[in-house]
């Protein structure tokens, strides 16, 4: 399992294919846990349909998941309204702008 972390997501299927054992280790639960808190280390925003499959026991489900949703090219209004947003201020736009700004405090 450690091996297949460094291993990109592209080429696991052929060490998949090299023996039995090697899927046995490899096609687990954990992996794909693991790979899945791979993928989505430092993601601002993962979808809760990959989040679900997850957590209903799917992690393989999920990664696979995740890649396709990697490739839209549009921002969803979930994703728009379920994150914080921080502007900044620049200095001169005045106090009455960076009084309130965490940056300038």
């Amino acid at each position: 399992e450690l091996v297949t972390g460094w291993l990109p997501l592209s080429h696991l299927h052929a060490v998949l294919a090299t023996s039995c054992t090697a899927r046995a280790a490899l096609d687990s639960q954990n992996a794909w846990q693991s790979r899945c808190k791979a993928l989505w280390s430092g993601k601002a925003f993962i979808s809760p349909q990959c989040r679900s499959l997850t957590l209903g026991g799917d992690p393989r489900g999920a990664v696979r998941a995740s890649l396709e949703d990697a490739r839209r090219n549009e921002i969803t209004a979930e994703e728009l309204c379920g994150t914080i947003w921080h502007c900044r201020a620049k200095r001169s736009a005045g106090k009455s702008y960076t009084k309130s700004d965490p940056w300038w405090q």
